[in-house]
């Protein structure tokens, strides 16, 4: 006996019906992704914010630390500083001339004025001649260097200088004596600035 096939509207009904659900489901299970991709991102962004925070901390803590430990220094430096007294501070802060260096067959002066403030000696080295001697004399030698003695004769200080460093003044310098002169400062104690009463000045080729 044969049976009767479903109606083809019938048919239609269930395929329409089939597609729609599965298109349901793909757009539910597109969503679900979607919701689990940004889920997924928000945690990331919440664990890197975690972290950012916890690497802010540990360099809050390390400037903190570093601070602290740079105000120690700076106690235990001030503890350690000697302590002069204002009288003697001043006249190490007085300019200070001393006597003129004589470079022998050229015909040029080696004049230095010095001062003391704060542990650093600050000096002025001027050489005066005429404009050639002056260019000969820098450019002859590669280092200068001035000497401290005490009463003795004994040296004590000293400090290197660089022919190159030494620079033209304008003509007015001097009452239009050339002159090329070097400024610059270098850490030397109270004691031995005080202790130096003579000088000389030194260059080798």
């Amino acid at each position: 006996m044969n049976q009767k096939k479903p109606p083809i509207i019938l048919v239609s009904i269930i395929l329409v019906l089939v597609l729609a659900l599965g298109a349901v489901l793909l757009g539910y299970m597109q969503q679900e992704k979607e919701r689990q991709a940004a889920d997924r991102d928000k945690a990331e962004a919440k664990l890197q914010k975690q972290l950012e925070q916890r690497q802010w901390a540990a360099e809050q803590e390390e400037a903190a630390r570093q601070w602290a430990q740079g105000i120690a220094a700076a106690r235990q430096a001030e503890a350690e500083k000697p302590h002069y007294s204002p009288l003697r501070l001043e006249k190490a802060a007085r300019s200070r001339s001393w006597a003129v260096v004589h470079v022998p067959d050229i015909g040029v002066q080696a004049v230095l004025n010095t001062l003391w403030r704060d542990g650093q000696i600050y000096y002025r080295v001027a050489l005066l001649g005429q404009k050639n001697a002056l260019e000969l004399f820098t450019s002859e030698y590669r280092q200068f260097t001035v000497t401290f003695a005490d009463q003795s004769g004994t040296k004590i200080f000293e400090i290197a200088l660089s022919p190159t460093d030494f620079q033209m003044d304008p003509p007015t310098v001097n009452g239009g004596i050339p002159t090329m002169e070097l400024n610059n400062s270098i850490d030397c104690d109270l004691p031995v600035y005080e202790n130096s009463v003579q000088w000389n000045m030194l260059w080798a080729q």
